[in-house]
C-alpha cells in the first residue's frame, strides 16, 4: 500500500528521465518521443526544398525539457 502511495507523489509532482531515440531519416523518432509524453515535446521539421529532405544534420544531443 504504501508503495502505491508513493507511485501516486511520483507522478503528480514529475520526474526526470534520460531518453535516446536513434534512426535514421523518417523512422517516425519525433512522432514516438511526441506519443510518448502526449505533448509537442521535439518540433517536426518543416523543409521547403524536397531534393534537401533527406540531409540531416549530423549526431547531436539536443536536450528537451517536457
Amino acid at each position: 500500500m504504501a508503495h502505491r502511495i508513493g507511485r501516486r507523489k511520483n507522478v503528480k509532482k514529475g520526474f526526470q528521465f534520460t531518453l535516446m531515440v536513434v534512426g535514421a531519416s523518417g523512422l517516425g523518432r519525433t512522432t514516438f518521443i511526441n506519443t510518448l509524453c502526449d505533448a509537442d515535446v521535439v518540433p517536426k521539421r518543416e523543409c521547403d526544398e524536397p531534393e534537401m529532405a533527406h540531409i540531416e544534420e549530423g549526431i547531436k544531443i539536443k536536450p528537451y525539457t517536457v
